[in-house]
């Protein structure tokens, strides 16, 4: 349960690190 967690963050906040990527580009664009 606490891997699973673990592994839930970590793409959570892989997610949102990609959202924000894709923010920044469209706003250069």
């Amino acid at each position: 349960m606490l891997l699973f967690s673990l592994i839930l963050a970590c793409t959570s906040t892989f997610c949102s690190y990609i959202e924000q990527h894709l923010l920044l580009s469209l706003r250069i664009i």
